[in-house]
This record gives structure tokens, sequence and C-alpha cells, in this order.
């Protein structure tokens, strides 16, 4: 199986990113803007701009309430590949509160029974 990097803003039908406190604004309704205090840990470095892990997308993920399916698919992915471990994604669900957490505890128990 080929690992694939999952991609919380695909899973909508809009575009969610998140940034930091800036006076950015939002133009566009197809996006989807959060303001988020991360972590350094919490952030990837591409070629011109930065992103969210995708530890940090399954939470977020998993707070915004997706379908369970999908968020079941992608946990199962991302300890497949190697990318989190369950520690981690407990860890990071914590931080964003009772939501996130119940949502990675589900995908998590789907993943390994």
């Amino acid at each position: 199986m080929a690992c694939r990097q999952p991609a919380a803003g695909l899973l909508h039908r809009r575009s969610d990113l998140g940034a930091g406190d800036s006076d950015c604004r939002q133009k566009n309704a197809a996006i989807a803007l959060h303001r988020a205090d991360l972590d350094w840990s919490e952030i990837e470095q591409r070629e011109g701009f930065r992103v969210t892990t995708p530890l940090r997308e399954i939470t977020e993920t998993a707070e915004a309430g997706a379908d369970h399916d999908v968020l079941d698919s992608t946990v199962a992915d991302l300890l497949n590949c190697g990318t989190a471990t369950r520690r981690q994604l407990l860890h990071a669900a914590q931080r964003l509160g009772a939501r996130a957490e119940l949502g990675v505890e589900r995908a998590l128990h789907v993943a390994l029974p």
C-alpha cells in the first residue's frame, strides 16, 4: 500500500487554511481561514509556504465533526505510514478539545481494534 498524505482541506467542498495572528482578510467563499496559535511542531515548510502537519490536519478534521468513515480511514493511513503514533494523535486531539479527542479516539478504536 502506498502512503498518501492526508489533507483535511480536501475532505470538504472548500479549502480550510490556517493563519497565525495577522491582518490577513478572507476574500473568497471557497476558502475558510482559521486563525490559531500553532506550535512550530504543527507546521511544515514547503517550497514558498508553510502548511500544517498531517497530524494537525487530522485533529482539526475531527474537531470539525467530519464523516466518521473519512476520519477512520485517514487515521489508519497515518498510522500505517508511520507519520504519527497513537500517542501523538491523542495528545494533539487533547490540545484542541473534547470534540477532537472523541473523534480521534473513535477513529483509533476502528484502526486499532
